[in-house]
């Protein structure tokens, strides 16, 4: 990237307001300004921040408001203040990268500088639109999808996290091709296996810590989401519940990793009698993960839909074994290695389920062996260096 007697390159990350809690793309954010800077980047994040939204705090109700102010009235302004300062203040290439589309508004502040804007999914743009009936969406939905819809439109240079993504977003946005390209998303933070004893201990200590007492050479099946409706977490309950009904899989244990559970699904669970078997851990640090999923059996992930699904490439990097949804990005993602299911079909994922946990031993250590040659695909390494190279031509697109 670097030109001899040219400064080196500055980007200017823009991040996702805090209180909207999108762990993941804070992550994103996070992951691409530590790598970045390793490579001898000059690196600057800026978001949001709460002015209005101290008033109420929250990504819901009143606080939703909140932010909305500090994202479309009060960031802006910092925004342009801060690349008027960046761009007078310094020789050589600067880029801006959006991390998150679902900022893509911003690039109307932009259209003199070089920019990047990374598309996860298109999945709430979709959903206003009607494509997807399952999750309708209000009228403020709506218009805030479509002026980020607009947002993608004016972008001059898109980075896709999955062929998937990719597909939607052309379909949905004019000349969409000509401006995007395939970044296939790496890790968040380096994921590797724990030491079983130690991986099983930290596990305990966590459902502990939350009024479990699970035995102490638990077997148990870990998912890995939020709330949202395409995370399918009833699906994932279900297909538990059944699973405990059905089989001679009595004393497996369910271990749900995400935002705390809805009144919807813990009466499910209440229901089932199962209060006791399923353990939620509403918050885990990166380390733990690494443990949850060391000890696990396997991750169950049946997606609705997915941008990416992080989840999967976490596990197998970890040498758990993967059972997600057979459809893009999900079997893309997983590879080889993971066992597929039609997430809507209980029984018969039931079925491919029970095939995975009763696999011997030499199936069981091929399958982890598939996972890690699968999750070394994903490198983070090789994820900035496709970006150096997206920089480098939104660079020379304003040249």
């Amino acid at each position: 990237m670097q030109r001899p007697g040219v400064p080196k390159l500055s980007v200017l990350l823009i991040a996702n307001y805090e209180p909207d809690a999108q762990q993941s793309m804070q992550r994103f954010a996070a992951v691409m300004a530590k790598e970045l800077a390793l490579r001898g980047v000059e690196v600057e994040v800026v978001r949001p921040e709460p002015f209005f939204g101290r008033l109420r705090p929250g990504a819901t109700g009143f606080g939703k408001w909140m932010g909305y102010l500090d994202k479309f009235f009060v960031f802006p302004r910092r925004l342009k203040r801060r690349v008027s300062e960046l761009r007078k203040g310094r020789e050589g290439e600067f880029v801006v990268h959006i991390c998150d589309h679902s900022n893509a508004f911003y690039t109307r502040y932009l259209r003199d500088v070089p920019h990047v804007v990374t598309c996860h999914d298109m999945l709430a743009v979709r959903s206003a639109l009607g494509e997807i009936p399952q999750n309708p969406t209000r009228w403020s939905g709506r218009r805030l999808q479509r002026i980020i819809l607009n947002g993608m439109h004016s972008s001059e240079n898109i980075a896709c996290v999955s062929e998937s993504t990719r597909r939607d977003l052309c379909r949905l946005v004019e000349q969409a091709t000509l401006r995007c390209i395939l970044v296939e998303m790496g890790q968040n933070n380096t994921c590797a296996p724990v030491p079983l004893g130690q991986a099983r201990a930290r596990v305990l200590e966590m459902a502990r810590q939350v009024g479990h007492a699970p035995p102490p050479g638990v077997r148990y099946v870990v998912h890995v989401g939020g709330e949202q409706w395409y995370k399918n977490r009833k699906g994932v309950v279900e297909i538990f519940c059944e699973l405990r009904r059905s089989s001679d899989q009595e004393d497996l244990w369910l271990f749900m990793v995400g935002k705390t559970l809805s009144g919807e699904l813990k009466a499910l669970i209440d229901e089932a009698g199962l209060s006791e078997r399923i353990v939620e851990l509403p918050s885990v640090s990166h380390e733990d993960l690494c443990s949850i999923y060391s000890a696990a059996e396997l991750l169950l992930f049946p997606s609705l839909q997915e941008g990416f699904g992080w989840p999967i490439i976490e596990a197998e990097a970890c040498g758990c074994r993967v059972v997600t949804t057979a459809r893009p990005p999900m079997n893309d993602v997983g590879g080889e290695a993971a066992a597929y299911v039609e997430p809507e079909d209980i029984p018969a994922s039931l079925d491919i389920l029970l095939n995975v946990l009763y696999e011997d031993e030499s199936q069981r250590e091929a399958r982890v062996a598939r996972g890690f040659a699968n999750a070394g695909k994903y490198a983070t390494k090789r994820m900035i260096d496709i970006y150096l190279a997206v920089y480098e031509r939104a660079i020379e697109r304003k040249l």
